[in-house]
């Protein structure tokens, strides 16, 4: 009987319910914040790769997958319909700016250390940043594994150590973010952070403030609702993979961009239950519950799987690019919220600014600080804005593809330019969007 896959989910578990308690009990880690799945990590990374007294078999697998179901869960629980997009719409560009801000301070300074301290550094390096910062550990992982094969050493564990420490900047800044804006006055529903809900710090909810897990769309005697919500997404998946397999027959780097396709799938598959009338199939609450569990397990099993190897191996540019991709993100936050959104900009920028760094959780777990109940629109508006900005940032995922296939070549400082000009010229387009849509804030109302 194999039960490597099986000890791996287990371990993760166990870790899960340690940190669980911790966040209960510490005060540290209350204010700070820290999810459990990232204090699990942690400790799974202390456990396995410090002391070594446990051991993982299968975790690069299991975060691949959990992040791909992820995305699947999301798609099809996505609702568009509704109030007014603008900011919406907003959101989402700000989400594609911010991402090619990264991109481009990512791969400037991967050409510059390539050119004076690290001759030998792959040309794609810089992007792990990125991306582990915007989408995760997870999409890094998914992105660096693919490129291994094309001579990046360990650049799977690359990109789980960019994604670990994007959540450093997530919740360390973020929280100093947090208690500056609520002191000076910027949180339109919080006044005083003694009033936030103790369950907002500890994590458990009170038995007299709980809810309903979801909307329940079958009888049990049939199918659980809950099995039909990961069964949607497993059908989901199945396609994805489907196109990814036909995708991968021209370029293996199509197995990193999976999730991408996954979420263009969701979003066909959900538009087609629209269109015959099965929609009301998908339980969007239900659905968000399945993304939360894949997060929290994808998120212990990427910290928990980062190596030390890789982390001795290129220290100097893990350093230097973690400083400069962290400063840049909050360099964006400081000057775009008033210019880009009319209201409740200081709990659009927690939202934005954790998923920029971490995970949606992320910013979700932020923005629950000083809106506990959700009420104002900055989480609604960056659900509704996703999909916009998945189409905006698919072209920036098509330029990773130049300085890979100038790797190694002749044509590599001609192709590494087209990069970089690429990416600069996508962000006066993001500007132009905004205003040609209307959504630019005109300096007499940037107060």
């Amino acid at each position: 009987m194999e039960w490597s896959p099986v000890s791996d989910f287990v371990l993760l578990s166990l870790l899960l319910l340690l940190a669980t308690f911790l966040r209960l009990k510490s005060r540290v880690l209350q204010r700070l914040l820290m999810p459990n799945a990232l204090v699990a990590g942690f400790l799974g990374f202390l456990l396995a790769q410090v002391l070594g007294v446990v051991s993982f078999h299968h975790l690069e697998s299991l975060i691949y997958h959990l992040l791909n179901l992820t995305f699947a869960a999301l798609s099809l629980g996505m609702v568009t319909r509704g109030r007014s997009y603008g900011q919406a719409a907003s959101t989402g560009i700000l989400m594609a700016f911010v991402f090619s801000l990264q991109l481009l301070a990512g791969f400037l300074l991967t050409f510059f250390l390539m050119a004076t301290l690290c001759p030998d550094l792959f040309p794609t390096f810089g992007s792990l940043m990125a991306v582990g910062y915007a989408s995760g550990p997870g999409q890094a992982f998914s992105f660096g594994s693919s490129w291994e094969g094309r001579g990046f050493a360990h650049g799977g564990e690359v990109g789980l150590i960019f994604g670990a420490v994007g959540f450093l900047w997530a919740y360390g800044v973020g929280t100093v973010w947090l208690n500056l804006g609520v002191r000076r006055g910027r949180a339109a529903l919080l006044r005083d952070l003694r009033k936030v809900p103790e369950e907002v710090w500890t994590g458990i909810v009170p038995r007299r403030r709980r809810r309903a897990f979801g909307e329940t769309v079958s009888s049990p005697e049939a199918v659980d609702t809950l099995s039909l919500q990961v069964a949607l997404c497993g059908l989901v998946y199945a396609l994805a993979y489907l196109v990814v397999r036909l995708l991968s027959l021209s370029s293996e780097t199509a197995w990193g961009a999976a999730f991408v396709v996954t979420v263009i799938v969701g979003m066909a598959v959900r538009k087609v239950m629209e269109k015959v009338g099965a929609d009301h199939l998908i339980s969007p609450e239900v659905q968000k519950h399945v993304a939360g569990v894949c997060v929290d397990y994808a998120v212990a099993a990427s910290v928990a799987a980062i190596s030390l190897p890789a982390l001795r191996m290129y220290a100097l540019p893990l350093v230097l690019l973690s400083l400069a991709g962290g400063a840049v993100t909050v360099l964006a936050f400081l000057w775009l919220p008033r210019r880009v959104w009319r209201n409740y900009r200081f709990e659009r920028t927690l939202v934005t600014y954790g998923t920029l760094t971490g995970t949606m959780d992320s910013g979700i777990a932020l923005c629950r600080v000083v809106d506990p109940e959700l009420s104002t629109p900055a989480v609604e508006d960056y659900v509704r804005g996703m999909p916009l900005m998945f189409l905006l940032i698919l072209p920036l995922y098509g330029l990773l593809l130049l300085p890979l296939s100038g790797y190694g070549s002749g044509e590599a400082p001609l192709l590494y330019s087209l990069t970089l000009v690429g990416l600069l010229l996508s962000l006066p387009l993001f500007l132009l969007m905004w205003r040609r849509m209307g959504l630019w804030v005109p300096r007499r109302s940037q107060r």
